[in-house]
């Protein structure tokens, strides 16, 4: 859950920047499967990167004024016996 992706290949000439994290956790194979909730604003550059890593983006503008129900999004990925690892970004 946060308003930013921070999947940026590489913020600033720093790869290890706060806005990179995702992007070095999906080309490390350290998570089969990354849905981003709550996402404000992307850049191109962010977009790109999110189709490269097949991340599923659920965007702050379509809920919950729009009745957005993370349900589908989170249970086609997410089972009993999956692991999960949550991450919330109070900026979200």
């Amino acid at each position: 859950f946060d308003a930013h992706p921070d999947i940026y290949e590489n913020f600033m000439d720093n790869p290890s920047s706060h806005a990179s994290p995702f992007a070095r956790i999906l080309e490390n194979n350290m998570c089969k499967k990354l849905i981003s909730v709550g996402v404000r604003t992307a850049t191109e550059h962010q977009r790109q990167q999110i189709k490269k890593y097949d991340v599923t983006l659920v965007e702050a503008k379509d809920f919950p004024a729009k009745g957005c129900d993370l349900r589908g999004p989170l249970l086609r990925h997410i089972s009993a016996s999956t692991p999960v690892y949550i991450s919330f970004d109070m900026d979200v």
